[in-house]
């Protein structure tokens, strides 16, 4: 009974441990491979509004393009992901030093807050592939000192 008993307490712990150290492993990553699927769709055209399931001439769609993305890789969309500053509360905040491709810049702009997926560092700029970029789906660069946040 004894052995039994450590038996199944082993392997209570093994699987313990196994879903602790796969949880979202690749989540980043992943967001940014299929962030960068949707570089070119154009704000107002049929196929930005049907990828993005809004109309993108009529909504600020950073946070639509951001949950998209999510959805599609199976990670956590905040509530009232519409809004930039939702994505706060997407994953755990890590330190700008920390930064990984594909986690979620939470960016202060001139017009407010704007959400992106990082995709690099280039010559001192935080660089992500986002939506309502320009009125696209591309790569913008940001001075690090907009970058508010960094979320994993």
């Amino acid at each position: 009974m004894n052995n039994l008993l450590t038996w199944l307490m082993l392997i209570g712990i093994m699987i313990c441990a196994f879903f602790i150290a796969t949880e979202n492993v690749d989540a980043s990553p992943k967001r940014y491979e299929v962030a960068k699927s949707y570089v070119g769709l154009k704000e107002g055209t049929k196929a930005a509004n049907r990828a993005m399931g809004v109309n993108t001439r009529k909504v600020k769609w950073c946070g639509q393009f951001a949950y998209v993305i999510a959805k599609r890789v199976g990670t956590k969309i905040p509530k009232g992901h519409l809004r930039a500053v939702s994505w706060e509360k997407a994953g755990k905040r890590v330190s700008k030093s920390q930064v990984k491709k594909g986690d979620y810049l939470l960016i202060r702009t001139k017009y407010g807050n704007h959400v992106t997926i990082f995709s690099r560092k280039k010559n001192g700029r935080y660089c992500g592939i986002g939506g309502n970029q320009s009125n696209s789906v591309k790569e913008s660069c940001y001075r690090a000192s907009s970058v508010r946040m960094v979320v994993r």
